[in-house]
C-alpha cells in the first residue's frame, strides 16, 4: 500500500511538471505572434533606400522631417543623388549653396510632394493634367510611351507604399516656376556678360592685330627705297 502510495505522487509531481512546460511554451507563442510591427513612414522608405542622401540632408536643413513623418498621406516625389548632382551642374550650384537657403530649399522641396497619396494609377489617370503640391505650385503631369512624367522628370520606379503614403522615384529635381525663372534670368544675364567680355576681347586682338610692327615698318622701307 506505501509503495503504491508512492508511485502515485511520483506521477502527480510528474503531470504537474509537464503542465508548467507546456503553460510556459504556449505564453512565448503568444507574445511572439501579437507583436505590432513598426511604422514606416515616406521619410523611413527614403532612408532605407539609400540613394537619396542629397534629399534628405535638404529635408533635415529644411525641417520638415517631422512633417514627412506625420499623418498624412502624402505622394513624394524623389529625385535620386544622381538627379540632384545633374542640377547642380546644370544651376552652377553646389549643394551647400542650396542648403544654405532655406527659403529656396522649403519652397523646392514641397513642391515634391502632393497632399494625398496617388499610386502609379492615379497618377498616370491624369494625364494632359497639372495639379497642385504642397509648394502650391502645379506640376504637369504626361504619359509618354508608357511612361509617367513629371515636368520633364520620368518616373523611373513607383509605388513604394508607406503607412501615411506613397513615394514615386523620379530621374530629376523639380524646379518651381517661379524658381526657375529666376534662376533662368540670373543664367542668362551671365551668359550676356560672358559674350560680351569675349567679344572684346576677340575686338582687342584684332584691332592689336592690325597695327603694323617695327619689323614691317623697316621692311617696307627698305623696299620703298
Amino acid at each position: 500500500m506505501k509503495k503504491r502510495f508512492s508511485i502515485l505522487a511520483l506521477l502527480l509531481a510528474f503531470a504537474l511538471v509537464l503542465a508548467a512546460c507546456s503553460t510556459d511554451s504556449d505564453d512565448t507563442t503568444t507574445t511572439t505572434t501579437t507583436e505590432p510591427p513598426a511604422d514606416t513612414s515616406v521619410l523611413d522608405l527614403a532612408i532605407e533606400a539609400g540613394q537619396f542622401s542629397t534629399l534628405l540632408a535638404a529635408i533635415d536643413a529644411a525641417g520638415l522631417g517631422e512633417t514627412l513623418e506625420g499623418e498624412g498621406p502624402f505622394t513624394v516625389l524623389a529625385p535620386t543623388d544622381a538627379a540632384f548632382e545633374a542640377a547642380f551642374e546644370a544651376l552652377g550650384i553646389t549643394a551647400e549653396d542650396l542648403l544654405a537657403d532655406t527659403e529656396t530649399l522649403t519652397a523646392i522641396l514641397l513642391y515634391h510632394v502632393l497632399g494625398e497619396a496617388a499610386d502609379s494609377q492615379a497618377v498616370a489617370a491624369l494625364d494632359g493634367s497639372s495639379v497642385p503640391t504642397l509648394n502650391p505650385q502645379t506640376i504637369d503631369i504626361n504619359v509618354v510611351d508608357g511612361q509617367i512624367m513629371i515636368n520633364e522628370a520620368t518616373v523611373v520606379s513607383a509605388d513604394l507604399a508607406a503607412d501615411n503614403g506613397i513615394v514615386h522615384v523620379i530621374d530629376a529635381v523639380l524646379l518651381p516656376p517661379d524658381i526657375a525663372e529666376a534662376l533662368g534670368v540670373a543664367m542668362a544675364e551671365e551668359d550676356m556678360e560672358e559674350e560680351t567680355t569675349t567679344t572684346t576681347e576677340a575686338t582687342t586682338t584684332t584691332t592689336e592685330a592690325m597695327a603694323p610692327t617695327i619689323a614691317e615698318i623697316v621692311a617696307e622701307a627698305a623696299a620703298g627705297d
